[in-house]
């Protein structure tokens, strides 16, 4: 659950917000003459990409099956309320701003959440027990200490462990490398990031404190990672804990002004964004990638085709996708999130509301 003040509001950002350049539907008079790289897929990862290699000069053509561009970051309008669908929040934003003004056409405008209440971003709801994360290392481990006053340096060496072993990047700087200088490198330089990678983040937790509230508090602070727990990889807590020690930040006029940044920027070298475009199938001749094939049966030719839609969905296109169920079969489900949505007409009053994600839970939710 999230309220936005008014000072979210797109009417606000000096930029236009138009949905048109992330609604253009396919046809065939929209393909680009010259096409270097067909994508599928608009997700963050497609356009990304995209945009990348339009700054280089290629001519990107983007397919998106659905109606809107964007993928988890696309906004759709419903009886004249905004919603958006996957992004609620940005942690570590001096970090990532650089690279995505880079790609994108124009800056995005960035506002901290938690500014209208002590930059509280994060509400807990714990059975009936309330907790709250401020930005700020200091603050959350002060806040934390309101209910756990006798795990100050429990708490102070969990921060300081949780900033140590974040440092991941020369884990997969390796993968570059030739294979038997990684097996070294990983081995004598990254076996604490693998030790840990291999543990749960309820076990992580659990070397800091035994209290078993205090876990659940902690546990707390990556639940939005997917699984619960007792199955979600220490890393991905390390990771989630860290990226936000300093607060989540949220785009002004939502995440739909990233989707028209990065689209405005493969337009400028020659490549459009197409939706509604289902692809039937990627077309295979003597080994190399000859062109896609859509459902409604036209053909376009090109020879590069970068697939952002996922290993599953992208191996059911390929020519025969039989001869690689082996391949699918070895790949774990993911975890299915269910999505419900609320416009409510509220009274003047909505300024009064706070920018905090709230996440509600039951008191056995480490459990699982």
């Amino acid at each position: 659950v999230r309220f936005l003040p008014q000072s979210y509001s797109s009417s606000r950002i000096k930029y236009s917000t138009s949905r048109h350049n992330r609604t253009q539907r396919f046809s065939q008079t929209k393909i680009p003459k010259r096409i270097d790289h067909i994508i599928i897929g608009s997700g963050i990862s497609g356009l990304s990409c995209a945009t990348a290699l339009a700054k280089n000069g290629k001519s990107i053509l983007v397919l998106e099956q659905h109606d809107i561009a964007g993928g988890s970051i696309h906004v759709f309008p419903e009886f004249g309320v905004e919603f958006d669908t996957g992004l609620h929040y940005v942690g570590n934003i001096k970090k990532r701003m650089p690279l995505l003004n880079f790609l994108g056409d124009f800056p995005i405008e960035w506002q901290q959440m938690g500014s209208e209440d002590n930059w509280i971003f994060d509400r807990f709801f714990i059975g009936d027990k309330e907790y709250y994360s401020r930005a700020g290392e200091e603050n959350l481990i002060q806040d934390l200490l309101l209910d756990f006053p006798a795990e100050e340096e429990n708490l102070v060496r969990y921060i300081q462990d949780i900033k140590k072993y974040a440092q991941k990047d020369l884990f997969f700087h390796i993968k570059i490398v030739s294979e038997w200088l990684r097996f070294i490198l990983s081995k004598f330089c990254c076996r604490e990031f693998f030790q840990r990678a291999q543990m749960s983040s309820y076990q992580y937790v659990s070397e800091y404190t035994s209290n078993e509230k205090l876990k659940e508090v902690l546990c707390a602070l990556s639940i939005d990672g997917g699984p619960p727990p007792r199955k979600q990889s220490a890393f991905i807590h390390i990771s989630i804990v860290n990226h936000f020690l300093n607060g989540g930040f949220y785009p002004k006029g939502s995440p739909k002004v990233i989707t028209q940044s990065l689209i405005r920027t493969i337009e400028r070298s020659g490549g459009r964004v197409l939706t509604g475009a289902t692809i039937e199938q990627i077309c295979i001749k003597q080994g190399r990638v000859v062109g896609i094939t859509l459902v409604n049966g036209t053909f376009i030719p090109c020879s590069s085709v970068i697939s952002s839609a996922g290993v599953p969905n992208t191996v059911k296109l390929l020519p025969e996708p039989e001869k690689h169920d082996k391949v699918l079969q070895d790949i774990p489900s993911t975890i299915v999130i269910d999505e419900n949505m609320l416009g409510a007409d509220l009274p003047a009053q909505i300024d009064e509301l706070f920018s905090d994600l709230a996440q509600m839970m039951p008191t056995s939710f480490n459990i699982g």
